[in-house]
């Protein structure tokens, strides 16, 4: 029996160590077929967006070695292989941990999450200059300037010493984008710096780079009205909304059947638990889908001798604070009542824009409902439109109804108690 990969995001750690692995490497060959030099993915958190780009560092890396992939899907590429596997300079980095309450912590953090990529890439390189450069970087005796053409930079050392153009895999890029957005109330200027600071790096990366083979960023959010990716002529989008990837992040039902087999946890009241608790997510027409953070912790509890009434929990509820989405129930009234109305096992139709930014989301509908759906808290059904389509919502399962029956309880408490430490209710952008 394998090992469960509770927490592990490593793909190397992964296969040697012998964890339990849902084959996805068939996304490298999408990631090199489909439409798009900078391809930006979105999905839910914990829906595998950091295992899949370590996969992918290990794969096209020129830095990595032994042979990880034989006996998976995408082994069977043949031609992939031979023109892909281990040929490329690849630069990973990920802003998932930056989620900081106010800028000047913010900025100094992603000054170490740069000098941290920095230092290590660096010294895969012979040239003094670079070296330098990076030393000082590190040592903070350059300006901020420096760190948004950090990533640009290291592509044209890696291109110039090494004659093959740079792979950039930048995982959560939204992630301070999510925190700036957050905690705005409380840092006024946290936002506009942190939308300005990213833009500048990303279109330094990914804009006009003839050092780049090509680019890939996850995150939960499309936030393309940020002009974050502003002039960006060569990006293609794949977010819930999309038929592209379709199941390539999240685990099918017969993978999950696999995984339950896999540890004797298959019964049909097993199965028939984790489907209606865990699964219902969708993407593009391809339904449904499984959460793999909260069907692993579920296996992991009928390991330990639980019932399988007992192991059914809102695992993946409980991994963040979730402050964004709990900031719009509260703030919002017509939501909330909306909300009850789904939260009795009805669908409501309303229009969803994908293009929307953060900052329009408290002033147009449709921006909440497309931050629910794109965030995993709403699953949707395509009826029509061509702008602004229109879409039928629900529930996706017993987990996230969970949440939003506690977080209405707690909110209606809290009110009664006078209580609101996280936010006033006052919107950072809306006089």
């Amino acid at each position: 029996m394998k090992k469960l990969p509770i927490g592990v995001n490593d793909f190397k750690e992964l296969i040697e160590e012998g964890y339990y692995f849902v084959d996805k490497t068939m996304l490298i060959k999408d990631v090199i077929e489909l439409p798009g030099k900078i391809k930006l993915i979105t999905r839910p958190r914990r829906f595998g967006k950091t295992l899949n780009m370590s996969m992918m560092e290990h794969f096209f890396s020129l830095f990595r070695e032994g042979s990880l992939f034989e006996g998976f899907a995408i082994w069977e590429e043949k031609r992939i292989v031979k023109d892909y596997y281990h040929k490329y300079p690849v630069i990973f980095v990920t802003f998932k941990e930056v989620k900081d309450t106010s800028w000047e912590m913010a900025l100094d953090h992603l000054k170490t999450v740069i000098s941290n990529f920095v230092e290590e890439y660096s010294e895969k390189l012979k040239d003094e200059s670079i070296k330098k450069w990076a030393e000082k970087l590190i040592e903070r005796q350059v300006p901020t300037s420096e760190y948004m053409d950090s990533l640009r930079r290291l592509t044209q050392a890696f291109h110039k010493e090494i004659g093959r153009k740079a792979i950039l895999l930048i995982d959560e890029y939204d992630v301070p984008i999510g925190a700036a957005y957050t905690y705005c109330h409380r840092d006024p200027d946290y936002y506009e710096n942190m939308v300005a600071f990213m833009r500048n790096m990303l279109t330094a990366a990914l804009k006009d780079n003839e050092h780049l083979e090509f680019g890939i960023l996850t995150g939960v959010y499309r936030v393309a009205k940020e002009s974050i990716f502003s002039g960006l002529n060569n990006l293609a989008v794949y977010t819930v909304f999309e038929n592209g990837m379709v199941d390539r992040f999240g685990f099918t039902g017969e993978e999950v059947k696999e995984m339950l087999k896999h540890y004797g946890v298959d019964t049909e009241e097993d199965i028939q638990t984790v489907k209606e608790w865990y699964d219902g997510f969708k993407v593009g027409e391809y339904e449904f889908l499984y959460n793999p953070w909260s069907v692993i912790y579920y296996i992991a509890e009928r390991l330990s001798g639980r019932s399988f009434q007992a192991s059914a929990q809102p695992f993946w509820i409980n991994t963040s604070s979730n402050d964004l989405i709990k900031h719009q129930i509260e703030t919002n009234e017509d939501l909330k009542e909306e909300l009850e109305a789904l939260l009795q096992g009805r669908e409501i139709v309303k229009r969803i824009d994908p293009w929307l930014s953060l900052r329009e989301m408290e002033g147009k509908e449709e921006g909440v409902w497309t931050l629910l759906v794109s965030s995993g808290y709403l699953t949707v059904r395509y009826i029509g439109g061509i702008r602004f389509g229109k879409y039928s919502l629900r529930m996706p399962n017993e987990e996230v109804l969970y949440f939003y029956k506690d977080s209405i309880m707690d909110l209606d408490r809290e009110k009664s108690e006078g209580q609101n430490e996280e936010h006033d209710g006052r919107s950072c952008f809306l006089a």
